[in-house]
């Protein structure tokens, strides 16, 4: 499957009877591409991804109309499932996603700055899930997860531009849990759940 979306806001402004209101610039387009494959009656695999950007300037508003502000999000998986038996499954996923901004102010040389931000984690999870009959089902697995973080940048844009180059030291987290759950189904009509992680 894949599917795209974009705007024409831009070419409706551009028409407008209102020469302040011609100057803003609006405009936001994604992607969407997902694949699903049967390998075999025991293997599946998935694959999917986003992208989307979105881009502004607007006269109406005190930084933005001198400015070119845009952000970004990225993100992607894959997802590999296994049938080992008629009670046991398993699973393993890849994800990624990026998130991330750029701000330009070009309305003096002197005063032209870069800014940006972004935020990026990736991670991976196992995941089993055994049915013992059919009052006992078991999940259980792990899942670890690495974000990485830019607070923010901000420099010259241009060789006349007398900002200062600024960033704020970056950031980054490793996260893993384990986990294990159990229901139980006494009654066709009630079911008990409970776990740790």
């Amino acid at each position: 499957m894949l599917s795209a979306h974009t705007t024409y806001s831009n070419w409706i402004i551009e028409r407008s009877s209102n020469p302040e209101f011609r100057n803003n610039r609006v405009s936001f387009s994604d992607f969407i591409l997902r694949y699903d494959h049967e390998i075999d009656e025991k293997n599946n695999i998935e694959v999917s991804g986003y992208y989307s950007r979105d881009d502004f300037r607007l006269k109406s508003d005190t930084l933005f109309s001198f400015s070119d502000f845009s952000y970004i999000n990225t993100n992607g998986a894959i997802k590999w499932s296994h049938r080992f038996n008629d009670r046991l499954n398993g699973q393993i996923t890849g994800t990624a996603s990026h998130y991330g901004y750029d701000l330009q102010f070009d309305e003096t040389s002197t005063n032209a700055f870069q800014q940006d931000f972004s935020i990026t984690d990736a991670s991976l999870e196992i995941k089993m899930d055994y049915y013992m009959n059919d009052r006992h089902e078991f999940s259980f697995g792990a899942i670890s997860r690495n974000y990485r973080i830019n607070p923010g940048t901000k420099g010259p844009l241009g060789d006349e531009s007398l900002v200062t180059s600024l960033a704020i030291q970056k950031e980054q987290a490793l996260e893993t849990s384990f986990y294990f759950s159990h229901q139980f189904d006494p009654l066709p009509n009630f079911s008990l759940s409970g776990g740790f992680r």
